[in-house]
């Protein structure tokens, strides 16, 4: 097999293994790093950052995290001729000592138009597509949930993903589709672990409704689950809501959340900033017999953390648009434990209950190890 490279967004590589993870892409490139050290096939990572006070790409080399990492800094108003080729320096600066020439495995579209004609390549594309998105919805509101109305060989991690790489005229005998790479995990002393904020909420509810996302963004709808817990309310059950998201010191989306919740219910509301991958865990831990995750979410290329949470045990619910298939990790849960996204639907499901072993058949780090070594 190829020797491997990894392409990723300088930001979204962490400092450290238990650093707070920048999105889905990061927890991705983390894992297929894993597997490609096991297979001994991995050389690096090249890491792309835009500068755009310089004229020509620069290449700098370090070790991050155990990792060794080439950083290419560069700004899209440089010649094509300029990017490849320092995509093809960086490679050969990594895989020096091999004979066969690097697979380079870029986790977003962003360089494939600059990519080495010499190079093989394959990508997975985490985010939504915009085309996608605006046909299920509108131009208007997918240019509000994507910040901005404009925006080879496929490795991907969901169905959603295959059908519309199909419909686009993409070989499909290029297209594999990985396991996603999540698996159970236990958390040693979690109760030091989890944060004193969170602990209190676990403690002080006897249902608690909580979501755990990188971004509180318009994907995500966090105000389903706020609607649902005041109807709950109403209907005489004092359920806990807890959401996390955002970095700590983004605030304004935070804000905006709390701005949504009347004066008389804001005590059984706590929000904080999206949470590393240990305290997440150990939330699942604490969470286990009186919790219920949410994913509310408009739209999921997949949907890591949803299928964590129901790998830990706990209860998890999943939102889904009536005659649509837009949240990837509906495919793994019984069709008892989705519901159609609205207030009172969701209301409604919080009483169910699901256990791991159902979503483990279709989710296991050892399933995301084969997957990805086949395809490889």
């Amino acid at each position: 097999m190829l020797p491997g490279i990894i392409v990723l967004n300088y930001s979204y590589f962490p400092e450290t293994f238990h650093s707070l993870a920048k999105g889905g892409a990061t927890a991705f490139a983390m894992s297929a790093i894993q597997v490609l050290k096991q297979a001994r096939l991995f050389r690096g990572i090249i890491l792309y950052k835009r500068q755009e006070d310089i004229q020509q790409p620069t290449i700098a080399m370090e070790t991050r995290n155990l990792v060794l990492c080439a950083t290419i800094s560069l700004n899209f108003e440089m010649q094509t001729r300029l990017l490849k080729d320092a995509i093809a320096t960086t490679s050969d600066l990594l895989a020096c000592n091999d004979t066969l020439p690097p697979m380079l495995y870029c986790q977003t579209d962003t360089l494939l138009r600059y990519h080495p004609d010499h190079l093989p390549l394959c990508v997975t594309h985490h985010a939504p597509f915009y085309e996608d998105f605006a046909r299920h919805t509108s131009d208007e509101l997918a240019g509000t949930a994507f910040g901005t109305d404009q925006k080879a060989q496929h490795l991907h991690h969901s169905q959603l993903q295959r059908r519309y790489l199909a419909k686009r005229g993409i070989d499909m005998a290029k297209v594999f589709q990985l396991c996603p790479p999540i698996h159970s995990m236990h958390v040693a002393d979690s109760s030091e672990t989890i944060h004193t904020a969170l602990r209190d909420a676990v403690s002080t509810t006897p249902l608690l409704l909580f979501t755990a996302v990188a971004r509180i963004d318009y994907f995500k709808d966090v105000d389903l689950l706020v609607d649902a817990a005041l109807q709950l309310h109403q209907q005489g059950l004092p359920v806990t809501v807890l959401n996390s998201g955002d970095e700590e010191q983004d605030t304004s989306r935070r804000a905006k959340f709390c701005g949504r919740i009347p004066a008389a219910h804001r005590g059984h509301f706590f929000i904080v900033p999206k949470l590393r991958k240990d305290m997440l865990y150990a939330l699942f831990s604490h969470c286990r017999t009186k919790g219920v995750f949410i994913c509310p979410s408009r739209y999921e290329t997949l949907g890591i953390t949803p299928l964590e949470a129901g790998l830990q045990g706990v209860t998890t619910l999943i939102a889904l648009i009536a005659n649509s298939r837009q949240v990837e990790a509906r495919r793994s849960p019984p069709e008892r434990f989705c519901f159609v996204r609205m207030p009172q639907n969701l209301a409604v499901a919080v009483r169910r209950f699901e256990k791991a072993d159902l979503v483990e058949k279709n989710v296991s780090k050892e399933r995301f190890e084969s997957d990805f070594l086949y395809a490889w």
